[in-house]
């Protein structure tokens, strides 16, 4: 089962990689990057989960008026309440709000967000 979540925040997805850590108990997480996105993921044995973040970046920083990506693939079905949980978890951490739900892709950089 994939969770999809998305924040705006005018941070650096590696200045954030510790607060992920620690909210979803990954150990380490590898960067990658290429000439659109750039991302960190790893796994959670926390959740049971893989987890992946990740924006679309100009090979200086975030864009930050683009979504912050996160992605959890749990092993098996989760109940609807992990969901609501972890979603309330990183707004409280991030203080930002949250969103969820399916993330469609249009054409090149371009993404539909709906809840």
């Amino acid at each position: 089962m994939k969770v999809n979540y998305w924040i705006y925040i005018e941070k650096e997805i590696l200045n954030l990689s510790d607060r992920f850590s620690i909210l979803f108990g990954v150990t380490d997480f590898f960067r990658y990057y290429e000439n659109v996105w750039e991302w960190i993921e790893g796994y959670s044995y926390k959740l049971n989960a893989k987890v992946n973040i990740s924006r679309i970046h100009n090979f200086e920083q975030g864009e930050y008026e683009k979504p912050l990506c996160i992605q959890l693939e749990f092993q098996g079905e989760q109940d609807c309440k992990i969901v609501d949980e972890i979603g309330k978890s990183i707004a409280k951490e991030l203080k930002t709000p949250v969103m969820n739900g399916e993330i469609n892709h249009l054409k090149g950089t371009d993404y539909e967000y709906r809840n």
